[in-house]
């Protein structure tokens, strides 16, 4: 018998959901931005240029996956990758695309 490949012994549903929800160009961007830490929806509507309620549409479709972590101090709350789940979501990407 022939050992299963190990892109079969993946949950494929966690890799499609973090497919699905960085398929959009705002998302793939407050990734990249959260990668060098925690910033509030004023920070990174500043770097992007969008608009706060978009903004928090995005964070919240993220944060479904549970890829973000947030934080309120005070009147803000701060956005931060959750890294044990963003590292788990891109391993489990890089093995169904061929990566080691």
């Amino acid at each position: 018998m022939t050992q299963r490949p190990l892109c079969c012994k993946i949950d494929t549903s966690n890799v499609a959901g973090l497919l699905k929800a960085i398929s959009d160009p705002t998302r793939l961007q407050l990734l990249c931005l959260l990668r060098s830490g925690s910033k509030c929806v004023c920070e990174l509507q500043d770097f992007t240029g969008h608009k706060h309620n978009l903004i928090c549409h995005h964070l919240k479709a993220l944060g479904k996956l549970g890829i973000l972590k947030a934080t309120h101090k005070n009147k803000f709350t701060y956005y931060e990758l959750n890294i044990k789940v963003y590292k788990k979501l891109l391993k489990g990407l890089t093995v169904l695309l061929g990566g080691k």
